[in-house]
């Protein structure tokens, strides 16, 4: 396998997922927008129609799938009172954009998930080419030796070529593989 390629498709998928990542923020950032101005108006509503605020509530919770679940129920709560929203201020067709941006925030979801393990899938062949890669230069090593032991050059550009460095290893790593000293007892 082409190291080159398999790293070069790594980035792209990289890119790739932080792109649908910034999408799906966007998206998010929209439909919040919208689910607020919604729950802004139904407090407004609450003598014309006792409860609309509660039915309208923003959750507590940040995560996406809780958001979605409200929006879904802004969606369904709000079409009984559509009128009304629209006397408010709202536009005519707010609760088909409320439906839009849900759809908007479930795709750019769906495509920053396919992203996500496309890139999981190229980080997984580029470590998979470097393992097939170690292990042939490992089978290769004692063969070389063989066959350039009289020739000290080409045996040299062998070791060199076939050298493989180590991924840098972390402090605290190092420090938990390598043994405690003894202090010296004092006296």
């Amino acid at each position: 396998m082409n190291m080159e390629r398999l790293s070069a498709e790594q980035a792209m998928h990289a890119r790739t997922y932080r792109e649908k990542t910034a999408q799906k923020n966007v998206a998010e950032e929209a439909l919040h927008d919208l689910m607020e101005s919604v729950s802004r108006t139904a407090r407004s509503m609450k003598r014309s129609n006792p409860g609309a605020a509660e039915k309208f509530r923003l959750p507590s919770k940040m995560d996406g799938e809780t958001w979605l679940a409200t929006a879904n129920a802004f969606a369904m709560e709000a079409v009984p009172l559509n009128d009304e929203f629209v006397r408010r201020g709202m536009a005519p067709d707010f609760v088909d954009d409320l439906k839009a941006r849900i759809l908007a925030v479930k795709q750019a979801g769906e495509e920053q998930a396919q992203a996500s393990a496309e890139r999981i899938a190229a980080t997984a062949g580029l470590a998979e080419a470097a393992q097939q890669g170690l292990e042939a230069v490992r089978e290769l090593a004692p063969i070389m030796r063989n066959v350039y032991a009289s020739n000290e050059v080409e045996l040299a550009a062998w070791e060199s070529a076939s050298r493989v460095e180590r991924a840098p290893r972390r402090a605290e790593e190092a420090a938990e593989e390598s043994p405690a000293q003894p202090t010296p007892a004092q006296g």
